[in-house]
């Protein structure tokens, strides 16, 4: 071969290499990015899919768990003569008033949690007693607190909020969202002093005629854990609810004991918050309610506490409120009234110490699938009066 040929091309070959190579590195960096582009749209479509799944299960379980409630001329059970029958005793009144507004009842714990956080953050030398009462509406704080990353991620928040309760099903909430290091002796994220007292199978409670005396006596060892030779470096917060609430007479209670131990909550704590669900809220007296609700004899039906109006002063109401134009699609038109009334009430009887987050049953899916099954103005009857007693005495009162 010529020798200049070969010249030439010795001289060219190193260009072509690197022309060669940057082609290469071009398609290898395109296909790299391409890959990277389908992985990642991949794992994308597996998140959405696995969103819908949850989604899909979440919808199945509330249209289940919703239908079941429904009257029985709605609902229709397969095989129904072959399941085994279950009697209403077999469900504490605590498992029957979880399904009462649940959403609203974890709005209102996200509310207060803040609230908490707050007063923990902000006096960071202060040592904080969290009293959470018994019952379904403060249920959600105990599960909720655990998971806030306030206290799951600083420690130090986390040993500063001492929890003190009566509520079994919470207690068993703090154990399992709360179990921190090693898996085979763990240890919880709060210290928490259960209440002295008898299992109560319909509250799901700690009780008894010792209950509200522990209560006492558990206060003053966090006082004394935390040093404190007065109230100016511990806080006492309770946190507390009713069977119903009463505008005129406040916090009402049934069992003796569920009553002493509430007022003993009230009483003992600085600062007070009080949950309720809208559809907890009454315009009437206690005496009132219990006739409403066919309990002629005062020792069978509700109660005030005995010291609401020296505590009310001092408390925070935190309850959901509804939108204005809601109230139109809620029949008949003297409930519609009764309810306005109410929040009309409730913002002018406590102006300052009003906590009110707003909630739209119609927003929620559960009171949807409800409405497609039984219509709109029944469906938002039955959410706002779950207790079917009161509800037929209260529009038999109304009309």
């Amino acid at each position: 071969m010529n020798p200049t040929v070969l010249t030439v091309i010795a001289s060219i070959a190193p260009v072509l290499a690197t022309v060669a190579a940057a082609v290469a590195s071009y398609y290898t960096f395109t296909l790299n990015k391409q890959r990277i582009e389908f992985e990642k749209s991949a794992k994308t479509i597996q998140d959405e899919q696995r969103k819908v799944l949850d989604q899909m299960s979440q919808f199945g379980s509330q249209v289940m768990t919703q239908t079941l409630k429904v009257t029985p001329q709605f609902a229709f059970a397969p095989y129904s003569h072959l399941l085994p029958t279950v009697h209403p005793s077999d469900h504490s009144l605590f498992d029957r008033r979880r399904t009462h507004f649940s959403p609203e009842k974890e709005v209102l714990a996200e509310a207060a949690i803040e609230m908490i956080r707050k007063l923990v953050e902000t006096k960071p030398s202060t040592t904080c007693a969290l009293i959470l009462d018994a019952g379904s509406t403060v249920f959600p704080i105990f599960r909720r607190l655990c998971l806030h990353p306030t206290f799951r991620f600083d420690r130090t928040n986390a040993d500063r909020l001492k929890i003190i309760t009566n509520n079994l099903p919470g207690v068993s909430e703090l154990i399992r969202h709360g179990r921190m290091g090693d898996p085979i002796s763990p240890t919880t994220l709060f210290e928490c002093r259960v209440l002295r007292g008898f299992a109560n199978s319909l509250y799901e409670a700690s009780l008894s005629t010792r209950t509200s005396v522990d209560l006492t006596d558990a206060v003053n060892e966090f006082k004394e854990s935390a040093g404190a030779n007065s109230e100016v470096d511990c806080e006492i917060i309770c946190v507390s609810t009713g069977n119903y609430i009463s505008l005129p007479d406040g916090v009402l209670a049934r069992d003796p004991n569920h009553q002493s131990v509430k007022d003993a909550m009230l009483k003992i704590a600085q600062h007070i918050y009080v949950l309720a669900p809208f559809g907890k809220l009454l315009q009437y007296n206690c005496q009132d309610i219990n006739e409403l609700l066919g309990y002629s004899d005062a020792s069978d039906g509700y109660a005030a506490l005995p010291n609401w109006e020296s505590v009310s002063a001092n408390l925070t109401m935190f309850v959901t409120s509804r939108p204005h134009e809601y109230f139109a699609e809620i029949g008949p038109a003297c409930l519609r009234n009764h309810f306005a009334a109410v929040q009309d009430r409730l913002r002018k009887d406590y102006e300052n110490r009003l906590v009110e987050c707003p909630f739209d049953p119609l927003d929620d899916i559960s009171v949807r699938v409800q409405v497609s099954l039984i219509g709109e103005e029944r469906a938002l009857r039955e959410y706002e009066l779950p207790h079917r007693n009161m509800r037929e005495s209260l529009l038999a009162k109304l009309q």
